[in-house]
């Protein structure tokens, strides 16, 4: 069972995770906005692995008979200058959720839940992939910032990407079926 504590936490990160979501989705809204449809495609696709970990952390605290509560979420900005300023603004949003699993840790650890804490070891895990993923398309478009056919070149390749099997948002278990 989970304690009152951290059923708590984990509602409020599964409503941030959903925030996350829709915050991506105003990203994807920003850069078709400004002609950037490989961007959008990457954005929305984001959105979509956001929604895939809020489902997981509810079908874990389902599993432990926990109780869950949701949230408004709030209004997310659309607008964006450039692709740059959307990618930096993710890579500090990836930021903030690697921090927020470090704090839910921190609790898994002092509380001595040590079945959440190896849930939690997973997002963490996943977050290092996240931070690195955007963090490396931000620098890249810092290098090209004055190139238009590199920035064409990588808008093409941002439209390629596909979520992994793994992710699917009937299943957060990964399991597929």
């Amino acid at each position: 069972m989970l304690s009152k504590e951290m059923e708590k936490a984990i509602s409020d990160q599964i409503n941030f995770e959903y925030f996350s979501a829709y915050l991506y989705l105003g990203m994807a809204a920003g850069m078709e906005e400004l002609g950037y449809s490989g961007a959008a495609h990457w954005m929305r696709t984001q959105a979509k692995e956001e929604l895939f970990h809020g489902t997981k952390l509810y079908e874990y605290v389902v599993s432990r008979d926990g109780k869950i509560t949701f949230d408004a979420i709030k209004k997310v900005k659309t607008e964006y200058k450039t692709v740059l300023e959307a990618f930096e603004s993710a890579y500090e949003h990836e930021k903030e959720v690697t921090q927020r699993f470090c704090e839910l840790t921190d609790l898994a650890l002092s509380t001595k839940d040590h079945v959440t804490n190896s849930v939690f070891q997973w997002f963490l895990t996943e977050q290092i992939e996240e931070e690195d993923s955007v963090r490396t398309i931000a620098d890249r478009l810092k290098l090209i910032k004055n190139m238009p056919d590199a920035l064409y070149q990588l808008d093409s390749e941002l439209a390629a990407r596909v979520l992994p099997p793994s992710v699917n948002l009937l299943d957060a278990s990964g399991s597929g079926e």
